[in-house]
């Protein structure tokens, strides 16, 4: 069944989609900033701070299955509070190695990414595969439907 961009979606309905929901709701929420013309973090702005953060995981779950590194990532996220929500969302998900190469990675963003981004790129395909099931868990999780739009 395709996912409607702009309904609501129960936990329990969210879980039962399984793991493919994480890209589901990512791509609702493109259509949504889209429809509105707006950046992705500015859409996930409007929810509640539990989806905002799991939005802005499940964003950078898709930057680096595409092999984005993480200055580059941090580059297009230029609000510090969402560079702040997003290192500890990171943080509460155990996933501390990743939330300090994000603190780093905001003081190289401006440097030449040949010498200073060594060592700041995408994981590796197996941490991203328990990535993509932490996220998942957070929706699964949540107390509160994912939003419809408004």
């Amino acid at each position: 069944m395709k996912l409607d961009a702009f309904s609501s979606l129960d936990p329990k309905a969210l879980k039962a989609r399984g793991l493919p929901i994480v890209h589901d709701l990512l791509k609702a929420m493109h259509a949504r900033a889209e429809r509105v013309d707006e950046e992705f973090a500015e859409a996930c702005s409007r929810l509640s701070k539990p989806w905002q953060a799991t939005m802005l995981l499940a964003h950078i779950l898709e930057r680096f299955e595409r092999d984005e590194a993480i200055p580059e990532i941090v580059r297009d996220f230029p609000e510090i509070d969402d560079r702040s929500l997003i290192i500890a969302a990171l943080k509460e998900i155990k996933e501390p190695a990743l939330a300090k190469q994000f603190q780093q990675a905001e003081d190289v963003i401006d440097d030449d990414p040949g010498t200073h981004w060594k060592g700041l790129g995408a994981p590796d395909p197996e941490h991203l595969v328990r990535l993509h099931k932490k996220i998942f868990a957070l929706m699964s999780a949540m107390d509160e439907p994912f939003p419809s739009a408004e």
